[in-house]
């Protein structure tokens, strides 16, 4: 199981709205193994061959299928998740939401919305499976706080980050303020790999 790759990027074939890549986690391709990578066109549109780049990885195997694809962000790969977790939506579908809407704020609000039309817009997506991915996620997007809506880093992070200052002493008004401030630097860190605890001391040290 891979959990992220930073390298060159040394080939790139782009057919509608994914990508498929090679990155070399190196200098250059003298030595070493590339690894196939499926993506997102618009993650990948600004890249050229030679370029530098991260991605967040998930490894999908079945019987049938093996291959790996990449996101640009933490968030993008935990929303990638969430949509293929819902019943009858296969990993190249829930990639192509990812793409088109970019950002997990952009997706959310659309299921806050109920919006079925623009959601079909996406290719490979109808209505029915709109309707269902709407539906099946609409659920557990209530259940969330309001403030845990577009936060800076993944949820699951974000929840204890905001556990650990509570237990600091601090208050909810103030836990929001001190991520809201360092919101950028959270979220660099984050796509970094930092830890909860390293988070932690990243907004501590900013907030002493």
């Amino acid at each position: 199981m891979y959990g992220f790759i930073y390298g060159v990027l040394i080939a790139k074939t782009c057919k509608q709205n994914t990508c498929e890549i090679i990155v070399y986690p190196g200098e250059t391709d003298q030595f070493g193994v590339g690894f196939n990578i499926i993506v997102g066109y618009k993650s990948i549109a600004s890249k050229k061959i030679g370029d530098k780049l991260k991605l967040w990885l998930y490894s999908y195997l079945t019987e049938r299928d093996n291959f790996i694809l990449g996101f640009n962000s933490y968030e993008n790969l935990g929303l990638f998740k969430k949509i293929l977790s819902v019943s009858g939506i296969g990993p190249r579908v829930a990639l192509s939401i990812v793409d088109y809407f970019e950002t997990p704020e952009n997706f959310y609000a659309v299921v806050k919305d109920k919006d079925v039309t623009r959601l079909s817009k996406v290719s490979g997506v109808g209505k029915k499976s709109a309707l269902k991915i709407i539906v099946s996620l609409a659920e557990s997007l209530e259940r969330l706080p309001e403030t845990e809506i577009g936060t800076p880093i993944a949820p699951d992070l974000y929840k204890l980050l905001i556990a650990y200052l509570q237990k600091l002493g601090y208050k909810q008004a103030d836990i929001k303020k001190m991520i809201d401030l360092n919101a950028d630097n959270l979220k660099k860190a984050a796509e970094s790999g930092a830890s909860v605890e390293e988070l932690l001391k990243l907004i501590l040290k900013f907030n002493a």
